[in-house]
C-alpha cells in the first residue's frame, strides 16, 4: 500500500460513534462491526429499544449476550420469549426471576432445585404469580401465608385459596 493513500475512517467500528447511533436507533448495531457486540453498553442500548436485536448477534457473541443479566433482564421486561433463550444459570438471578414472574408465572415451572426454592420464597415473585393464578399459593413458601396482601389477592380471585393455608397459619 502506498503511504500517501488515504483510508476513510470506519465509523461502524468506532465505539463512541456506534453507541451514540445505537442510542437513537437499535438497528445500527446490526450494521456495526462484530466487535461492537463485545461492548455490553452498546448491546444494552439496542436491547432497551427492541430485544429482537439479539436475533442478529453474531454466533461468536450469542452466548455472551444471552448470559448477560442486564441484557436478558431488559429483554424479558419486553417479552416472555427471551426466557427460552437465556443462559439457564440466570435462573439464580432474582431480578430476572421477578421479571419472568410478571410476564407469566408458568415460566417459573422451568426452574428447579435452589432456583425454584428461591423463587417461591420471594414475596415479589409470589405476589406476581398469585395475581395471575390463585392456585400458585400451593407452590409458595409457607411463610408467605403471613403476607396479608398475597392472601388477599389469592382470595379475591377465589376463596378456595384459604383451603391451601397450612395449619400453622390458621388461627380460629
Amino acid at each position: 500500500r502506498n503511504e500517501d493513500e488515504w483510508e476513510p475512517p470506519n465509523f461502524f467500528a468506532d465505539r463512541q460513534i456506534v453507541l451514540v447511533a445505537v442510542e437513537q436507533n437499535w438497528e445500527v448495531l446490526l450494521k456495526a462491526n462484530e466487535e461492537c457486540w463485545e461492548d455490553m453498553q452498546i448491546v444494552l442500548a439496542a436491547v432497551r429499544q427492541n430485544w429482537r436485536v439479539l436475533d442478529g448477534a453474531p454466533k461468536a457473541w450469542a452466548h455472551v449476550v444471552w448470559s448477560s443479566p442486564e441484557v436478558v433482564l431488559s429483554a424479558i421486561q419486553q417479552d416472555q420469549e427471551p426466557v427460552t433463550r437465556m443462559n439457564s444459570r440466570l435462573w439464580t438471578n432474582i431480578e430476572i426471576v421477578r421479571a419472568v414472574a410478571k410476564q407469566d408465572w408458568r415460566l417459573l415451572l422451568q426452574t428447579s432445585g435452589q432456583a425454584a426454592s428461591q423463587a417461591w420464597s420471594d414475596r415479589e415473585v409470589v405476589h406476581s404469580a398469585v395475581k395471575q393464578d390463585w392456585m400458585t399459593v400451593e407452590r409458595m413458601d409457607s411463610s408467605l401465608w403471613q403476607d396479608k396482601q398475597i392472601v388477599l389477592d389469592a382470595v379475591n380471585l377465589n376463596c378456595k385459596a384459604l383451603e391451601y393455608c397450612p395449619k400453622e397459619h390458621q388461627r380460629f
